[in-house]
């Protein structure tokens, strides 16, 4: 049994005291055994496997405690990557509610958002923005690094206290700059590779929700 998941599962035993009363060695779980673990808490059971759990959740709230942008790109973050096109060459997104309100929250206390979008056409996500109250958001083929350094320079604000949640390649040069690099569990290969978090959820489904709860344990007092 490899270290990271020794790590792991003694991070769900700390986690949920109940299970300490199982009467079993680390290795002697099973595979089902850890399959159990993983759905109780909502964990891709990959996971268990490959990330180190407990660190990861360490380094989430040590960065809540400095952090000043949380910029998230739009497509397979904030929706599911699908994309319906109609005839008459509209373009239709869904977007989820849950995150809408974690982004809501996030901005109260303090935080600035940021949506930053590869798309061609900027209609759905403005209004997106304006209906979050989110006034920063670019669409377009520019760098989106450079959009994001320009705005955190101009605010006097170090890139190392800035969160970026992406999930695709055109994602990687922000990942590799910022503070806290963040996918969501539908993230290509090479960008879980290079993410600090690795949130369990999917674009589209609550990953953004499920990251900022993780940041900010008060979310619901």
């Amino acid at each position: 049994m490899s270290e990271i998941l020794k790590n792991n599962i003694e991070y769900f035993m700390e986690s949920l005291p109940e299970l300490r009363n199982i009467n079993k060695n680390i290795n002697e779980y099973s595979l089902a055994d850890i399959r159990a673990l993983a759905d109780i808490f909502g964990v891709p059971i990959d996971y268990c496997f490959k990330y180190n759990l407990k660190q990861e959740e360490e380094n989430i709230k040590e960065f809540s405690k400095h952090i000043k942008i949380l910029a998230l790109d739009v497509d397979g973050v904030l929706t599911d990557a699908g994309l319906y096109i109609t005839t008459s060459e509209d373009e239709i997104k869904k977007f989820n509610a849950q995150d809408g309100i974690a982004i809501q929250f996030a901005i109260k206390k303090g935080i600035t958002v940021i949506l930053l979008s590869s798309g061609l056409r900027d209609e759905i996500i403005s209004y997106r923005a304006r209906m979050l109250k989110i006034p920063l958001f670019y669409v377009g083929k520019e760098s989106k690094w450079e959009k994001l350094k320009m705005f955190a320079e101009e605010n006097g604000i170090n890139p190392q206290d800035v969160a970026y949640i992406g999930d695709d390649v055109n994602d990687l040069v922000v990942l590799e700059n910022v503070g806290l690099s963040v996918c969501p569990q539908n993230a290509v290969s090479i960008v879980k590779k290079n993410s600090k978090i690795h949130l369990y959820k999917n674009g589209g489904t609550g990953a953004v929700r499920e990251f900022i709860e993780r940041l900010f344990s008060d979310i619901f007092n």
